[in-house]
Parts: structure tokens; sequence; C-alpha cells
């Protein structure tokens, strides 16, 4: 962290459940300035918490060194995300992911990483350094992925309760040696192209031009057999955003595909 001192000093004390928030960020600096009997003693009045203040706390416990205090804290349950607090999540995340990766309990880790892609808060900059697998590796990425694809207007999600305009595409990637990603989409009337690149935390960034649209393109792309041991991306598949000029934004679901070819 940086200067513990002069951060403690811009977060009010207060007994009241309103501001249990900044009574959580306030344990989180007096651990990190190392008074630990303070922020213990703040964090034990704080009780029955969710959302932020529950990340918060948790991360408060994690710099005490009480990990089975912290793990329930800081695993984010999508429901109880605060979004306007997205930053403290994807903290709270990136130190469960952590942890878990530690005890060698990949699978609850990449459970995770899963989550938060799905979540909403996955454009913070912060999630960038999490990753599927056991460490991060360009060369596990590298090949071709085949994907049948249900797209998602947020828009209409949002204004339908959920319910979504579901388009039915069909998605290559390839991925070169250099992180050079490659792609070709197909709809029912449409065809479209897309380049741009992966780093070795999976973070595929790029440009879909499809018929006369052009869209910007995220998403966190796991190594190739993730899509069948992990449970979320085997059932739910890849989460890929996508934003057009106009602002309006899409969400597709890349489930593995079980075809041998695309469509000519």
């Amino acid at each position: 962290m940086g200067d513990a001192g002069k951060a403690l000093a811009h977060v009010p004390a207060s007994e009241t459940p309103f501001y249990a928030l900044a009574d959580a960020t306030r344990a989180l600096v007096l651990a990190s300035s190392q008074k630990e009997s303070e922020s213990r003693d703040l964090l034990d009045s704080i009780s029955g918490v969710e959302g932020p203040t529950a990340a918060m706390a948790g991360l408060a416990w994690d710099q005490l060194g009480i990990t089975d205090e912290a793990l329930p804290l800081l695993d984010p349950t999508i429901a109880k995300i605060g979004f306007n607090y997205g930053f403290v999540h994807v903290a709270a995340a990136k130190r469960y992911v952590e942890i878990m990766r530690g005890r060698g309990d990949h699978e609850t880790a990449d459970q995770i990483v899963y989550r938060i892609s799905a979540s909403g808060i996955d454009a913070n900059p912060a999630f960038e350094g999490m990753y599927y697998g056991e460490e991060p590796s360009l060369s596990a990425l590298e090949g071709e992925y085949r994907f049948d694809v249900q797209a998602l207007s947020d828009r209409d999600r949002m204004v339908n309760r959920g319910i979504g305009q579901e388009t039915d595409l069909k998605l290559s990637l390839t991925v070169l040696p250099s992180g050079a990603v490659i792609g070709l989409a197909e709809g029912d009337e449409r065809t479209g192209v897309l380049n741009g690149s992966v780093d070795m935390f999976g973070n595929l960034r790029g440009r879909l031009i499809m018929g006369n649209r052009e869209y910007v393109v995220r998403a966190k792309l796991p190594p190739r057999e993730l899509f069948v041991t992990c449970e979320e991306l085997k059932l739910s598949g890849m989460v890929i955003r996508l934003l057009e000029e106009n602002g309006i934004s899409w969400t597709w679901f890349a489930k593995l595909s079980t075809e041998r070819r695309m469509h000519a």
C-alpha cells in the first residue's frame, strides 16, 4: 500500500451501521500500518456484512494474516456485488484467487475468475492480472478455437428484465505464437472478421467488423482444456463483451463447439 497514515486520516471513525464500509476501510488501513489490535477490534464490531463492506473486511483480515476469517468475505458472490465498488470486489477476488492457487486449488481459483468475468465488473483494470490455469502462459493459449455463441443485447436484456435479444452465431479464433488473434464470426445473414491480440493472462482485445457495424471486443480467454474441465465454462461458455460505436453493448457466451469444421 501507499502511506497508511495519510490514508487513515481520510477515513472517518464511526460505530453506526451506515458507515460500515468506512469502518472496514479503516480496519484495513490500520492493519496495513501494523496497528493489529485496533484493526481487530474494529473488525470484531462488524458482523453480518455483505457487498463491498465484506470485501474490504476480508482484505483487512487477510492483512492481519487471519485467513480463515478472510476467505468467506473475499469470495465474490455476484448477487452481492456492489457495482459502484467494483474495484473493491476485484481486489478481494484477486486475493482470494492468489490464496487458492497457493494451496493448489486451481479449480476453485478458475471458478472465481469466471465469476468475475461474468459479473459486470470485469472491465476493472485489476482483473487483467487474473488468469485461468495454474500459471499465466501465452503458449497455453495458442491454437484454434471454434465456438457456438449465444449473443445477447445488453440494452434489450435490461429493458426486458434479463430476457434479452438472443442471436446464435458461430465463432472461430486462431491464436498465433506472437499473441495475434484472427477470427471469423458467422451469423444467419452476416459474416464478420475479428483482429486483435491476447496476452499471457488471457486478456483478449480486438475489433470485429460485421456487416456495416464495428465492435470493440474484450474477453478473458482460457486454455482450451478448461472448456472441458471448468464447469462454468463448459455450461455457460466464455464471456465476450462487445461495444458498438453507438454505445450499444453485447455479451456473447461462447461454448466450445463440438463440430469439427465451421461452415465454409
